[in-house]
């Protein structure tokens, strides 16, 4: 449910994720997400939040930003979107020492 100044409706936020993974970094639960955000449409973090039942101290950082490249996401530097979803670079992303 999105809510505007005007009213509350029902969207479907499935097609704007394209990755939620869990980890376990350290002994400290790391969800990641790779969504869409544009003018096409796009899901926020929040949203997916509100959706789970999450709890304690939660935190979202915003790691890159993706473009749409044929059928791959990549960053502006040209880094697929996978590196930041594998699990060589999960500690770096995720800011745990």
């Amino acid at each position: 449910m999105r809510k505007s100044r005007k009213a509350v409706k029902k969207v479907n936020i499935r097609p704007f994720i394209y990755d939620l993974q869990v980890r376990d970094v350290k002994g400290k639960g790391i969800l990641l997400m790779l969504l869409a955000a544009g003018s096409k449409g796009g899901v926020r973090p929040q949203e997916i939040l509100e959706l789970m039942p999450v709890e304690g101290d939660i935190r979202i950082y915003r790691k890159a930003l993706f473009l749409g490249e044929k059928d791959s996401l990549k960053t502006p530097e040209g880094i697929e979107s996978g590196y930041y979803l594998s699990e060589e670079s999960c500690e770096e992303r995720a800011g745990i020492q």
